[in-house]
């Protein structure tokens, strides 16, 4: 797992092996899952806390919808930004406590992010 992330990090098809990783954490009855996932947030290097979290009881296209919309929409004015940085600020935390919920509470947020980056998707189109 080391060598993988060795050899992932800075290369053209990270974002291909991130989301490899991503969707192999979605299997149940993995061995070594926490491993898995660190391994996925040191691949990744992303900001999104949550949704990283999250990524395994995710749909395919919500982490992708919700960088899009920081990109396009909350980084292109002041109040956004300020948002976005008191995201980086806290997410943390708030990754740290959805980590040690239950099952039921980690598919219920689940699908009210996937159910945002939907919404947000199509106001965007």
């Amino acid at each position: 797992l080391e060598k993988f992330i060795l050899f992932t990090k800075g290369q053209p098809f990270q974002p291909l092996a991130s989301e490899t990783l991503r969707k192999y954490l979605r299997a149940k009855n993995l061995k070594h899952t926490k491993d898995l996932k660190n391994a996925y947030k040191m691949i990744t290097g992303n900001r999104c806390f949550v949704a990283t979290e999250l990524s395994p009881e995710l749909a395919e296209s919500t982490i992708p919808d919700l960088r899009r919309f920081r990109d396009r929409v909350l980084k292109q004015s002041v109040a956004g930004r300020s948002l976005v940085a008191l995201y980086y600020r806290k997410g943390p935390r708030v990754a740290m406590a959805i980590s040690c919920a239950p099952s039921p509470l980690r598919r219920a947020l689940a699908s009210s992010l996937d159910l945002f980056a939907w919404l947000v998707r199509r106001t965007q189109v």
